[in-house]
Formats: C-alpha cells, structure tokens, sequence
C-alpha cells in the first residue's frame, strides 16, 4: 500500500494491486501443494539425483525438494536468458534452497551474465557445456550446407501471441504478394501457436502460393529444407544460424529484437514488407554465410558445436557423485 508507483497517466500500484496480486494466496498455495509433491515423489521413487530441464516455474519445485532433501540437484538451460529473465534473475537469501547444486548453460555469455546479475549463482554453480540440442546438429550432420534448388525455401516459424504474430504474417505476405522470384513456404507453428485457422484464412486471402502449415514435425529437418528462416523473434532463427542458414527477424513496434538476435549480428532486421521483400531477394540472389560476428556469437553463446555437450554433462553429474562419495569415505 506504501507503493507511490507512475509512468506517464499509469498508476502501476493499482494494476499491480488489481491483477498482478489479485490471486496471490491461491497462487502460492498452488506452488506449495507442488513443492510438497515433489518431495513425497523423490522419497517415494527413491531418487538420487534430479536433472530439469528449464527450471523456470514449476521446475524450481523440484530444485528446491531435492535440495531440501539433501540429493544432488541440477538444471539444464532451456531457452535465452536476459537481465530480465525472471526464471533465473533472481535474488535472495535462500540461495542454497532455490538454485540447483549444478546449472548447465549454453555458453559463456550466460554464466557471467547469471553471476554478474543476480547473488545465488557463481563460478561453482555454473557451468558452461554448450546447448544440448547442438550434439543432434552434430550427430545427424545438419551442419553439413547444403545446395539451393533455384526456389527460395522459406521457414517462417510463428509466435503465439495475437498482437504479434497476425502482423508479423500481414507483413510476411504483402512482400510475398510483391515477389516476382519463386518460393516455396512452410509456416511452422509455435507449439503454443492455436491459430491454424488464421493462417489458413489468411492463405487465402492473400493467394500465397506452394504453401504448406505444419504444427508438428522435425524442426531441424525444416531448417535444413530452407533457404531462409522469417520470424519475429523466434529462437529458431538461432538454430538456423547454427546450421549455416541465412534469417530475417520482423521488427514490430512492441517487439523491436526483443532477442536481440538483429543486434548481436545473428539476424537480418526489416521493419515493413518493401524491406523484407528486398532482404529476400538479396538472400535468394546471394551466397550468404556467416560472418566474423556470427562466429563470435556461437562461441560466445554455444561453445562447442563438437556433438559433446551431453558427454560433458554426465561427466560433471558422474565426478560430482565421485566427489561425494570420497567425501563420506573419508569422515
């Protein structure tokens, strides 16, 4: 209620008040009933070790159950992570319940990014493997460029909130609708993306031509079909990236590089359809690799493309249960 709280005409106390903390106690009693959950789990199955996969959310239950319960906690990196990724910038005083005793991440960017941002990470807690996904790249050889046919292949991966994907897709078409050159375009859907039927309206609205929509199916197989990866900003273009394929993130007025992939020199930026139809012609034209700050930015943000990173992460699971070992045999 101390709260005096303004931005412009806003009065951010009462919507904070008013929906923000609206359900607050059901909230946190849902949380309790799932950390409590957690617990009876882990002594029921008689679990040693738990390893989570994006610990955000309801995935820190577990983190905390197993460290209250003393067993050797770990987490994977799920997704990006930013100064303000609140699954991960967290500060507080009960470090040793909510942090993971071992959190894997992508790539060095991160790691200095959760110790110089929040006061439960460090060096300790932090380790860098690369990103899990890669050693599938790796293993299978999507890695390996492959040749154009003469048709632009376009991979045009959705968001799933209204306000961003329904111009995002406006965008997209009136530069197709403008494209003398031909194209081939796959709409892959958000896996939280329900608007199947918009897309086809719009389809047909619009006569886009040799086009497919797909909810599911193998994202890397997509990628590597492409020529070209068109979103907002999606991570996918990321994963593009890695696979040597050119990207074009659509910038929106309330989603300007929100990644920051336009910014980090992983993506083509274009604000309208007449810049995204001339990016598209340059690339369907152009032999585009990566450049200087590509290269740097994989090894910054994936360290290894080496098809090593779960070998890695066994390794620092099986030598920290070694280590425990030792150190009950010694007392």
């Amino acid at each position: 209620e101390k709260l005096d709280f303004h931005l412009n005409e806003l009065n951010l106390k009462n919507i904070l008040l008013g929906f923000v903390m609206k359900d607050l106690r059901k909230s946190y009693l849902s949380y309790l009933y799932e950390l409590l959950m957690a617990e009876k789990t882990i002594k029921k199955l008689k679990i040693k070790k738990c390893l989570v996969v994006g610990e955000g959310d309801r995935g820190r239950c577990f983190i905390a159950a197993g460290n209250k319960l003393n067993i050797d906690t770990y987490a994977v990196q799920h997704g990006i992570i930013n100064e303000t990724s609140s699954t991960y910038i967290i500060n507080s005083k009960y470090k040793e319940l909510l942090v993971p005793r071992n959190t894997f991440v992508w790539g060095e960017k991160y790691k200095e990014l959760l110790i110089s941002h929040t006061n439960v990470y460090n060096k300790e807690n932090v380790n860098v493997v690369g990103q899990v996904r890669t050693d599938d790249l790796v293993q299978n050889g999507y890695l390996k460029k492959s040749k154009k046919n003469g048709t632009l292949r376009i991979l045009y991966a959705t968001q799933y909130f209204r306000d961003l994907l329904e111009p995002a897709t406006l965008m997209l078409f009136n530069a197709l609708n403008l494209m003398k050159e031909d194209y081939e375009l796959i709409i892959k859907l958000h896996p939280v993306d329900l608007n199947f039927e918009f897309y086809e309206e719009m389809v047909e609205k619009f006569h886009i031509k040799n086009c497919k929509i797909i909810k599911d199916g193998d994202l890397y197989e997509l990628i590597k079909w492409s020529d070209l990866v068109v979103s907002v900003h999606s991570t996918v273009v990321v994963e593009a990236a890695l696979m040597d394929k050119p990207s074009i993130c659509m910038l929106l007025p309330k989603y300007n590089d929100a990644g920051g992939f336009v910014k980090e020199g992983v993506s083509f930026g274009v604000k309208d359809e007449h810049e995204l139809l001339e990016c598209m012609i340059k690339i369907n034209i152009e032999d585009i690799t990566l450049n200087h700050d590509m290269q740097k930015y994989i090894h910054e943000n994936f360290y290894k493309l080496d098809g090593k990173v779960t070998e890695r992460i066994i390794n620092i699971i099986v030598n920290s249960h070694e280590k425990l070992l030792e150190t009950i045999k010694n007392e």
